[in-house]
């Protein structure tokens, strides 16, 4: 039996596939948890909204940070036992996330819960290029297109239904802990049921992964930062060093390549057509798809003023369809080669000028429930593109390169979601704050009147609807918007009910205004994916290396 043969007959493959999907569906979900649960996490620990914001980007930023180290570990020191190892910290690290008291151990437990994410990703897709074949790789990869599709939207159900149940008082930190049991869960199967492909023996490229991770941190940083800080001058500095960063490490590769040492990633897999179309076209799709999830959570929950629950629901419709789609790709992928990432690229395109043409119809008086269609357009083009996408990028990628490409492929689809939620947040929060003069005035008359009929003082009447627009106004262009500006708490006056209502009046009409200028970056991102998908989707590449020598697990 060749060393092929053995590695794509191993029995207990798709049940190894099924325990670290599970792994990786954790890591997933953990991107999106947080953010339907940061009113509770802010009251919970009295941390102030930046706090909170680090808390989501401390995750994403280590994440990130570490896909590309994850995998060259992998392909060096053996896939099973860097997931494993990495699945233990990420366990260990939910424990610590769920029992923090304060802001500051929170963010650290995150941002420790990120680097073990980031370790452990890379290792699941390496092992479907390592242990499985043809038409069976493809059905592996759509399983893990799915898991993606599904976990993008899971997330916030999750959270929203925790956060909303409340058990015991424990509010926000069962998101975490509920990782406990299903990691553990997930290590003892991998230890029973997941091989193990042997290390290359080669040392590892310090230098190179050093100078790839400075270059992915000072790009991530200075995007998910750049809103927070005002876009301060330093957040332009990270951005500008992360070019000659990349450069650099390009520049080292290739020369530790010529002279026959170790390298991180071998140069010449960027000059690979399939491989290099891949990580172009999978960092301008997820800067498109990944954030929209970012603008439909803060529409829902601050324009339409839906619980974290109902928030999740609402895009239930998007899980169904990408679930559904992705398992469904390997077929069609089978009967139309590259071109179904172009079908699912453009299905995309449709479901968002979709949902675009629903908020707009349904104006401030939108029902949640009208999105469902155009979100189930989307989800269905998101699991016809992630999975084959994949599959196509990574076919010409020789096994001993299979977790560093996979880093560097995973790498991408986090750059491309930092990059769409700066584009996006920019758009939105811009359109907030712009906007709010507008949505104040059409605020006014109804204000007038209701106060009127509660027999406020007319003589008052003209102040206090001038003091509620310079309320508006100001808390709409604040970087926090849940602290009222000083001398703008209503909520004590017998008329606070009044204003209330006027204010949420407001907000439905503001948010929805700049829900549709914010999606037209998502939009602009997946019409220039349909046509880098019509013009470079890489076709299916021949394998350049089958054999590798494995040892299977316990």
């Amino acid at each position: 039996m060749t060393a092929s043969s053995e590695r794509t007959g191993y029995p207990h493959r798709w049940l190894a596939l099924v325990v670290m999907l599970a792994g990786a569906f954790m890591t997933l979900i953990d991107m999106t948890v947080v953010n339907v649960a940061v009113p509770s996490i802010q009251s919970g620990l009295g941390a102030a909204y930046a706090e909170v914001e680090w808390v989501i980007t401390g995750y994403a930023l280590s994440y990130g940070l570490l896909l590309v180290a994850g995998g060259r570990l992998g392909d060096l020191y053996g896939h099973r036992r860097l997931f494993l190892l990495s699945l233990s910290g990420f366990v260990a690290a939910s424990v610590l996330c769920g029992l923090t008291r304060t802001p500051t151990e929170l963010i650290a437990a995150r941002v420790l819960q990120g680097a073990a994410a980031g370790l452990m990703y890379p290792q699941v897709t390496a092992f479907i290029q390592i242990f499985f074949d043809g038409r069976e790789r493809g059905k592996a990869y759509a399983l893990l297109g799915a898991s993606i599709g599904l976990a993008s939207v899971v997330g916030p159900l999750v959270g929203g239904a925790f956060v909303s149940a409340d058990v015991a008082g424990s509010a926000w930190r069962p998101i975490f802990l509920v990782n406990v049991p299903i990691g553990i869960a997930a290590g003892v199967a991998a230890l029973r049921f997941v091989p193990d492909s042997k290390g290359s023996g080669e040392r590892l490229d310090l230098g190179g992964l050093l100078l790839a991770s400075a270059s992915l941190f000072a790009l991530t940083l200075g995007l998910t930062e750049g809103h927070a800080s005002g876009w301060a001058w330093w957040t332009f500095a990270l951005l500008a060093s992360a070019l000659p960063l990349f450069a650099g490490f390009l520049a080292l590769e290739r020369r530790r390549s010529a002279s026959g040492q170790a390298t991180v990633l071998d140069p010449a897999l960027f000059s690979s057509r399939p491989f290099a179309a891949g990580l172009l076209i999978a960092l301008v799709f997820f800067a498109g798809f990944s954030s929209l999830f970012f603008t439909i959570s803060l529409y829902l929950q601050q324009g339409l003023g839906l619980s974290a629950l109902a928030t999740g629901a609402a895009t239930v419709p998007f899980a169904l369809g990408a679930f559904w789609a992705a398992a469904a790709s390997e077929s069609l992928g089978a009967r139309l080669g590259h071109r179904v990432v172009t079908l699912g690229a453009a299905l995309v395109l449709v479901g968002l000028v979709g949902v675009v043409a629903v908020v707009h119809a349904g104006g401030s008086g939108l029902h949640a429930l009208a999105l469902a269609p155009p979100l189930l357009v989307a989800g269905l083009g998101c699991g016809l593109v992630i999975a084959p996408l994949i599959e196509l990028s990574l076919a010409g990628v020789p096994w001993r390169q299979a977790g560093a490409a996979a880093g560097v492929l995973n790498a991408a689809q986090r750059l491309g979601t930092a990059i769409g939620i700066a584009l996006v947040g920019v758009a939105l929060f811009a359109a907030v704050g712009g906007n709010a003069e507008r949505a104040s005035a059409a605020a006014a008359p109804q204000l007038r009147q209701d106060l009127r009929a509660h027999g406020f003082p007319a003589l008052a009447l003209p102040f206090a609807v001038r003091h509620f627009r310079h309320c508006f106004e100001a808390r709409a262009r604040a970087h926090d918007p849940t602290v009222a500006p000083r001398g703008c708490d209503f909520g004590r006056t017998r008329y606070s009910q009044v204003f209330a209502a006027s204010a949420r009046r407001a907000l439905r009409n503001n948010f929805s205004h700049a829900f549709q200028l914010g999606t037209l970056v998502n939009i602009a991102a997946v019409a220039i994916t349909l046509l880098l998908a019509t013009r470079l989707a890489p076709r299916r590449a021949a394998r350049l290396e089958t054999a590798s020598p494995v040892r299977a697990g316990a």
